[in-house]
């Protein structure tokens, strides 16, 4: 698309000035390595990596490291940058990286969830600070996404120090001196974060793309809590907010003209699922038959105006992994109402593992997060089914962080809910592996675990059974270096998983997806905008840069 703004031509960067963006809830923490939920101006601006990825070129752009060798197929070494330090003046070691690229695990461990994927650390041997400029990890075997996983928010680089200083030894709550990088966390409380720019941040000499040698251009990061989507649009509309996010083709229309807004194409690779508790969901055919009583056309027709693509656990715009095709992937996608009714008969009349595991044939909680557009996509659900299948599907929402709450909870072997509906469907993108989206949601070591109870330890024989085959198959993948075997392998796990619609019901999603930003934001990286957890969008661009037209 077109930009939909009448822009000056921009004379060059410029320095200073103010971002604005939004996000509606306050934060759950500030530790990188816990959780990403509506934190990530802190996670991507206030700490420093080792180096940053855009998936859209395909390259990588140095940060706190200057460069890397894989001296065999199981180590890897760092050369870190000299002269980093913490926002209070502590020198960054390469004890201190060490630590960040090591403490993954051990809170996973602790706290039992995290949103940190366990393939970006589940392959550890050893990591150690080898000298004063050089980290070394060993690892147990071969992993083809190593660079790329380092690249996450989740090893955002920390003071060892004053992270073991703290009560529960992490970083949920931040103290000046946790990060080196760009911006400093100001200000944090019910109304925003507020971040101001870093006086002794490092410098790039001959910097990656992406990297500016003397710091950032932009000044400051004001990023309001603002609870309502519409609230935040009319703020984009008006001047007064510089990044509203992913809009569908409607809204895009919508904005058309405004001088105040630029709405660009964007990848699309939206996402929107309905998670199965695989303590309730454990046969099959009960499984299959939410497949074929979905109204696929309606849906299309009533949330995405008639026009969307079908999505896949390898996310279809990650397009050096994704073999299947639309038409193959549309074979799955069928709405039979007769058939999914048979199915849903025949396993109700089967049903024999108890009340607890059962209770789906009698009523199902389509559990979802306060938003319009997620609540929308769930009444949809909840009449189709209710129609098609003849048990009661009815929708409960939650704000985020109870929402998270529910998704984790694992007081029992079954969830407090049926199906956990998540995503809009407009938007979406990758980090560039193929196991984060959105396959990380099947996988028995990840989300399809925690969040799915699609476990190894599982009641049922053939949930038990069939998360060990896809656990298996995802340590194999990563390990393989060769690509098209990689490709293959994929793409067998792919059919795989829709041959037994297991874990999560994945549904059509926009085949246009837009970004909407201020008409003065240049250089922001629109292409790779989505391809991280930009919920604030604040995605890390230090080359962005304010024109003030």
């Amino acid at each position: 698309a077109e930009d939909t703004a009448s822009e000056a031509a921009p004379s060059g960067p410029k320095r200073g000035g103010t971002y604005r963006s939004w996000k509606s809830t306050e934060d759950m923490g500030n530790d990188p390595a816990v959780f990403h939920t509506n934190n990530q101006e802190v996670v991507y601006q206030v700490f420093s990596h080792l180096l940053d990825y855009q998936v859209s070129k395909g390259i990588f752009s140095m940060d706190g490291a200057v460069s890397y060798e894989q001296v065999d197929p199981t180590t890897l070494v760092w050369n870190m940058r000299e002269g980093m330090q913490f926002h209070n003046g502590d020198p960054v070691t390469t004890e201190d990286i060490a630590f960040t690229i090591e403490r993954p695990p051990g809170l996973l461990e602790k706290l039992g969830a995290t949103h940190a994927p366990a393939a970006a650390f589940d392959y550890y041997e050893s990591i150690q600070a080898i000298d004063d400029v050089n980290i070394q990890e060993n690892w147990i075997g071969p992993r083809a996404d190593a660079l790329i996983n380092r690249s996450r928010q989740y090893f955002g680089i920390i003071n060892k120090k004053l992270v073991l200083a703290q009560p529960e030894q992490d970083a949920q709550v931040h103290v000046n001196g946790m990060a080196a990088g760009p911006f400093i966390l100001s200000e944090r409380n019910a109304e925003g974060t507020r971040l101001t720019k870093n006086p002794n941040y490092y410098s790039h000499p001959n910097p990656d793309d992406g990297f500016v040698e003397d710091g950032p251009y932009i000044e400051e990061y004001d990023v309001r809590i603002i609870p309502d989507a519409v609230t935040a649009r009319s703020l984009l509309e008006s001047g007064d907010l510089d990044a509203y996010g992913s809009v569908d083709a409607l809204e895009a229309e919508e904005l058309q003209g405004n001088p105040n807004v630029s709405v660009q194409a964007a990848p699309a690779g939206g996402w929107s699922v309905h998670g199965f508790d695989g303590g309730k969901w454990y046969d099959e055919r009960a499984r299959l038959a939410i497949f074929k009583a979905f109204n696929y056309q309606a849906f299309i027709n009533s949330i995405h105006a008639g026009s969307a693509i079908l999505q896949a656990p390898v996310t279809i715009i990650n397009s050096r992994f994704q073999q299947l095709t639309q038409e193959e992937l549309a074979g799955y996608y069928q709405y039979d109402p007769e058939d999914a009714r048979a199915l849903w008969e025949a396993a109700k009349n089967d049903a024999a593992a108890g009340e607890k595991y059962d209770s789906i044939y009698e009523y199902v909680d389509v559990h979802t997060v306060q938003s319009d557009a997620l609540v929308a996509i769930s009444e949809f659900t909840t009449k189709n089914l209710t129609e098609v299948l003849g048990t009661t599907f009815e929708m409960s929402t939650a704000d985020v962080q109870t929402w998270v709450s529910a998704a984790n909870d694992r007081t029992d072997d079954v969830k407090p809910w049926g199906l956990l509906q998540v995503g809009s469907g407009v938007g979406g993108g990758t980090d560039g592996t193929p196991g984060v989206s959105y396959l990380s949601w099947f996988d028995p070591a990840q989300y399809g675990d925690r969040a799915f109870n699609f476990r190894l330890d599982s009641p049922h024989a053939s949930i038990a059974e069939g998360a060990a085959y896809v656990g298996d198959v995802m340590v194999t993948q990563n390990e393989t270096v060769d690509h098209e075997e990689r490709v293959q392998i994929l793409s067998d796990l792919q059919r795989w998983i829709f041959d037994r619609a297991w874990g999560i019901f994945m549904m059509p999603v926009a085949s246009e997806a837009y970004l909407a930003v201020s008409n003065r934001l240049r250089d922001y990286g629109k292409d790779d905008w989505f391809n991280a957890y930009t919920g604030n969008n604040t995605p890390r661009r230090e080359s962005a840069w304010l024109d003030e037209v």
